[in-house]
């Protein structure tokens, strides 16, 4: 499934409303193409939203709840060092 940047907004508000539901405060820096659609609509679709986040497991547990309906989640993407 392409997630386009209307897509990615509603993924987004429904983990975070999940996240509400489960009492949970979370960080989530959402980077790669989907940061791209989203923060610069200059790319014009993504296949998976690749994010850094803590806390890890409360976030992974309300994800899994969204991807349900959406597969979107990316597991593996790494914290990145600019130099």
């Amino acid at each position: 499934m392409l997630l386009d940047r209307k897509k990615l907004k509603e993924i987004l508000i429904e983990l975070n409303h999940e996240l509400q539901k489960k009492d949970i405060k979370a960080e989530l820096f959402v980077v790669g193409g989907a940061a791209i659609t989203l923060v610069y609509n200059s790319r014009r679709a993504t296949r998976d939203v690749d994010a850094i986040f803590e806390p890890k497991m409360g976030v992974y547990d309300a994800a899994k709840e969204v991807a349900n309906n959406h597969d979107f989640l990316n597991v593996n993407s790494k914290p990145q060092t600019m130099h």
